[in-house]
């Protein structure tokens, strides 16, 4: 898709060629967006700019691939695959969705998140920053940042699961109730409120 694009019905993109599906433009439209490919899933430009988008869910197979600045939704973000970054880029629900890696995710770059719903990542994450911001966040692997500081901001729990450390390049923050089964390794300051470990 090289133009910009609206949903106007909750779409289901599928390529049983595991092909890639690519939106080289802007995607607007307050509608559900679903894409089921074994290739890569790209993002090219602001998704949800004009119109947040209802949800947006991508299948186990193949990857996908963040290439813009912003991702804004009003429900839930589910990346069932391996997400690579391809910029600094903030996902925001503002409705309190869920946003959910299933996968792992990279790319020396930024990661943003905002969204009074739970974070969660259940593969190994290893970005340049990280500033999220969630009701509940939940890390069940390896958490590493390359260029700068991890700062979570919770209402809820922040949780570290035993498999694979937190490794900082910058500060380590927690502003809510942390239970931290894992190592954390910073070379700036940590700072939480309440650290259970």
């Amino acid at each position: 898709y090289a133009d910009a694009v609206t949903l106007a019905a909750n779409a289901l993109l599928t390529s049983n060629g595991n092909g890639n599906i690519d939106f080289s433009g802007t995607l607007d439209g307050g509608r559900s967006l679903q894409v089921n490919t074994g290739g890569t899933t790209f993002f090219r430009s602001v998704v949800g700019g004009i119109a947040p988008l209802a949800s947006i869910t991508t299948n186990a197979a193949g990857t996908t691939a963040i290439n813009t600045t912003a991702v804004t939704t009003a429900g839930a973000q589910s990346y069932g695959d391996p997400v690579t970054l391809g910029t600094s880029t903030t996902l925001t629900s503002t409705g309190s969705g869920a946003i959910d890696f299933g996968g792992t995710v990279g790319g020396a770059f930024g990661l943003t998140t905002s969204t009074g719903g739970p974070l969660a990542f259940a593969g190994g994450v290893n970005i340049g920053t990280a500033s999220l911001t969630a009701s509940t966040v939940d890390m069940n692997g390896a958490f590493a940042t390359t260029l700068g500081p991890v700062a979570v901001s919770n209402s809820g729990l922040f949780t570290k699961g035993p498999v694979g450390s937190i490794v900082s390049a910058g500060s380590f923050s927690v502003s809510g109730n942390a239970s931290l089964a894992a190592n954390v390794t910073s070379t700036g300051d940590r700072k939480s409120t309440r650290l259970n470990s």
